[in-house]
C-alpha cells in the first residue's frame, strides 16, 4: 500500500540507529587479561 515505504524506511532509520549505538557502545568496553582473570569494563554511552 501507500504506507509500506514510509514505514520500511522508518524502521530502517530505527534499526540503523540501535546498531550504531550498539556498535559503538561495543568500542567503548575494555578487556583486561592478566594472569589470574579477564577483567570485563563496560562504558554506558548516556
Amino acid at each position: 500500500g501507500p504506507l509500506s515505504l514510509p514505514v520500511g524506511i522508518f524502521f530502517l532509520v530505527v534499526f540503523g540507529f540501535w546498531a550504531l549505538y550498539r556498535f559503538v557502545d561495543w568500542l567503548n568496553d575494555t578487556y583486561e587479561v592478566t594472569t589470574r582473570a579477564v577483567i570485563h569494563t563496560e562504558k554506558k554511552l548516556f
